[in-house]
């Protein structure tokens, strides 16, 4: 990816909403980098919201992402778990569960560099063929497909 040396200006207020149950996304996408809001609601869990669209068992896709509002607790499928909350910054790898705690919604915004953000994930790999692209309108964070914000995070923001 090449540095493009202009400035650029999104609004996440003023993009589509995508949602699944009770989880939704805005992605605002730059020059090489989306900026996604995603907003766990009440009761929101990923595997009763997300699991079924996405086809798996747990979230496949990693993200990295600053918590503005209330808690979202992580369990790992090692069984580890970890909750994150106003202000935390979250690094997840592939293979968790989330959902929120509390009687408030958590509202987090990811971050991903490029179009092809989770084209090298080995588990993307595997789900998609050589040359099979992901067709669900919810895409991974920064992705610029269709799924979950049009791609693969928008796959299963998990």
């Amino acid at each position: 990816m090449s540095y493009f040396p202009g400035m650029q200006k999104g609004n996440l207020d003023s993009v589509k909403s995508d949602a699944h149950g009770k989880i939704k996304k805005e992605t605002v996408t730059l020059q090489g980098v989306s900026v996604t809001r995603v907003t766990f609601d009440v009761g929101a869990k990923w595997s009763n919201d997300l699991k079924d669209y996405a086809g798996t068992a747990s979230c496949q896709l990693p993200h990295v992402a600053l918590v503005l509002s209330g808690t979202l607790r992580v369990v790992m499928d090692d069984g580890s778990q970890q909750d994150f909350s106003r202000n935390d910054v979250m690094l997840l790898p592939p293979g968790h569960d989330a959902w929120s705690v509390g009687n408030e919604p958590c509202v987090f915004v990811e971050f991903s560099r490029g179009n092809d953000y989770y084209a090298g994930c080995a588990v993307t790999r595997r789900r998609f063929p050589v040359g099979a692209r992901p067709t669900r309108r919810f895409a991974p964070a920064g992705s610029n497909r269709s799924r979950h914000g049009g791609d693969e995070m928008s796959e299963a923001f998990g």
